[in-house]
């Protein structure tokens, strides 16, 4: 996908390349020759994912909570689903019934009926679990609930998400991810990871070595160097309307990938005094300033709002798919029977519109 615009003297060449969803830039002034042209990259777009979500379904009455857990127990007799693990908890701050199907960080979690309700004849069932870790033994535990929202009328017009950790995964050196807070944010530090805001919080951030992660838990060498940039967002949205949902990523943090020269301590410590105004870059010695410069050329900026967005059409249908069933996303009594999946958007339709949008910035500034 590529586009020409011609401002300020010059030819603007902007590009996207498919395979990893990475805008660039390519400018050509008047009279410069081949050797001269130079290219920028100015964006880095990934495609994101959920590493973890949590869904509520509203207003489920006891009754109905009994007949999901004897299901559920006809299914696990059965070999259907894993192993379940079921227990209760009295203090006001948790759920009072609990289920985890499944062990680790891949286990799904039903809880039902929060101690603080007090005695009432509905109450939520909350679901949490991990759409990357999800294995269809587990997915099986939620057929119940399916069925639910065929009888009483369930649907993603009444499902509710509650939290969503938006995940970016970038093929370069943690090192190499800087994170620039906007509202004062401390970073902490645990083993070479980031972490921003507190757990649990809306608007935490992390940054970690994906690959360390995969070769520490599950033993494997993916071969190339990984880094996740996960945000956390807490609200409440209900599923039908998930792509109304605004991240407000942009609005807490700046990320950046770096060039290779800040792989060096020293210099992103540079890097950082210069943007907090510590100090100038010309303080620095020759050699310093020229890596300085040498890093932040090759400066490329991470839009995680833009990458929930391009991702918000496949996220919504794959949660709607476990959480109401594929008939059933779509509807209640009436529509169920004729509900049908939404149809797949061109993958670079988000994409494309994006596009046109960075071309009207530079027309705008070709203008000034």
């Amino acid at each position: 996908m590529v586009r020409w615009v011609w401002g300020n003297d010059q030819w603007v060449f902007l590009g996207l390349r498919r395979r990893d969803f990475r805008l660039f830039t390519i400018s050509i002034s008047c009279g410069t020759s081949l050797g001269q042209i130079k290219k920028t990259e100015v964006l880095f777009l990934r495609k994101a994912i959920i590493d973890r979500v949590v869904a509520v379904y509203p207003d489920v009455s006891e009754k109905d909570f009994q007949r999901f857990f004897d299901e559920l127990d006809y299914l696990e007799t059965h070999g259907f689903v894993e192993k379940t693990e079921r227990w209760v908890e009295k203090a006001a701050s948790k759920y009072h019934y609990n289920i985890r199907v499944g062990k680790g960080e891949g286990a799904l979690i039903i809880q039902y009926k929060h101690n603080s309700a007090g005695e009432r004849e509905f109450h939520d069932m909350r679901v949490e679990y991990n759409p990357q870790k999800l294995t269809r033994e587990r997915e099986m535990a939620l057929g119940p609930a399916h069925r639910f929202a065929l009888i009483e009328g369930w649907a993603a017009s009444k499902v509710e998400i509650t939290m969503m950790d938006i995940a970016v995964d970038l093929p370069v050196d943690p090192r190499r991810v800087m994170v620039l807070s906007k509202t004062g944010r401390e970073e902490n530090r645990f083993r070479g990871d980031r972490y921003f805001g507190s757990k649990g919080e809306h608007g935490r951030l992390k940054v970690y070595d994906k690959a360390r992660e995969r070769r520490e838990k599950a033993g494997k060498e993916i071969g190339h160097e990984l880094t996740r940039v996960e945000f956390t967002w807490r609200g409440r949205v209900r599923l039908e309307r998930l792509e109304s949902c605004e991240l407000g990523s942009n609005k807490l943090y700046e990320v950046k990938i770096l060039g290779e020269k800040a792989e060096k301590a020293e210099i992103r410590a540079f890097i950082a005094a210069i943007q907090m105004g510590v100090i100038q870059l010309k303080e620095l010695t020759r050699t310093n300033q020229r890596k300085v410069k040498e890093a932040l050329s090759a400066v490329e900026g991470v839009d995680l709002e833009r990458a929930f967005e391009v991702a918000k059409g496949d996220i919504k249908r794959e949660l709607e798919r476990v959480l109401v069933g594929e008939k059933r996303a779509k509807g209640g009594k009436k529509a169920r029977e004729v509900a049908v999946p939404a149809p797949v958007p061109e993958p670079e339709e988000g994409l494309n519109e994006w596009v046109e949008q960075e071309m009207e910035k530079l027309r705008a500034k070709a203008k000034v």
